[in-house]
């Protein structure tokens, strides 16, 4: 966790990662009955900037990250904004169990990080009310060039296809799957494209 720890300070200050929470809210929003009822989790939450967005719609949200350094910016944050309802919890949801049982789970860019994807999902269906809903948003398959061909222990991206089989076979019933967002970078000739899609999933 010492790279996050370290880009913890200035994570907020990369546009893309604003822009792309906003996409991201927008669509959870279109597809999910968000109510100040729900007990809303966020796993590898980073800043908080999803848990932000949507807490507004909720009624608690736990925001859960490995990185210490990106906890206690948050807590920061938390403070600052006097956000009551935002709970900051140091916990590697890779590894341990899922502190509760929430209405709705919520990743951006994080499921990536989770060696055990099969088992992960599991355990979310386990943390989940019945009718409880989960939304992962991630990048499409690619070559490893997003984060470095040297970059080890992550998921280059997910087929679609294949991740919708994985939910399915954790007892979720599939509500969509789409493109909300795209990472652009280098510029002309030079420039790559990197897909982040939303998955929309219900316990039912």
């Amino acid at each position: 966790m010492d790279d996050f720890d370290a880009q913890a300070a200035t994570w907020e200050s990369n546009p893309v990662h604003l822009e792309r929470t906003r996409a991201i809210a927008r669509a959870i929003r279109s597809l999910v009955p968000l109510s100040r009822t729900m007990r809303g989790l966020e796993v590898g939450c980073g800043t908080g900037l999803l848990s932000f967005a949507l807490h507004d719609d909720l009624g608690t949200v736990l925001a859960t990250d490995p990185s210490q350094g990106m906890i206690d910016v948050l807590a920061g944050k938390i403070e600052a904004a006097k956000a009551e309802n935002i709970q900051a919890l140091r916990v590697d949801l890779a590894t341990e169990s899922i502190p509760g049982s929430f209405h709705l789970v919520f990743l951006q860019m994080a499921l990536h990080h989770i060696p055990d994807v099969e088992g992960f999902l599991l355990s979310a269906w386990e943390s989940l009310e019945e009718g409880g809903w989960i939304c992962i948003a991630d990048l499409d398959s690619e070559d490893g060039s997003f984060h470095g061909l040297e970059t080890a222990g992550i998921h280059r991206g997910f087929d679609r296809p294949d991740l919708v089989r994985d939910v399915q076979g954790a007892g979720f019933h599939v509500v969509d799957i789409d493109t909300v967002f795209v990472i652009r970078r280098g510029s002309g000739v030079e420039e790559r494209l990197y897909p982040v899609f939303l998955l929309v999933a219900r316990k039912a």
